[in-house]
């Protein structure tokens, strides 16, 4: 299933998000997981979900679009990671156009991953822990 986490600037999970009601296919929209953005709003250094499977991790258009939403509303550049059961990307935001981004594979042999990472895929159910 999909869950998400706020990442603090010092790297350190902040909020664990995982309702209820989230799939494999979606977070549903919740007012505890904005109300968390807010509150964290100064501290917030990006948000890391997970997608479901072990391909590439690759954002949807939905995934950009609700990463815009949360940048416009800061007024602020974010960092955005996704992680599959294999594969993890950090993405950026990057324009000229609103919805344009950049994404970097993080490779494990080249450089260390987030510490929260192993933890994101245990909570998303992942069976590789």
């Amino acid at each position: 299933m999909e869950v998400a986490v706020l990442v603090g600037e010092d790297g350190e999970p902040l909020y664990w998000h995982a309702p209820a009601e989230n799939s494999s296919v979606s977070i549903p929209d919740s007012t505890e997981l904005w109300a968390q953005i807010w509150e964290h709003r100064e501290r917030l250094r990006g948000i890391a979900h997970s997608h479901p499977g072990d391909g590439f991790a690759s954002p949807s258009h939905e995934d950009i679009t609700t990463f815009r939403a949360i940048e416009l509303a800061l007024g602020r550049s974010l960092m955005w990671w996704i992680t599959t059961k294999e594969h993890a990307v950090t993405i950026r935001l990057c324009g000229p156009n609103p919805l344009d981004f950049s994404y970097l594979h993080l490779d494990a042999e080249r450089e260390s991953l987030p510490r929260w990472l192993n933890e994101l895929r245990k909570r998303s159910k992942y069976d590789n822990e």
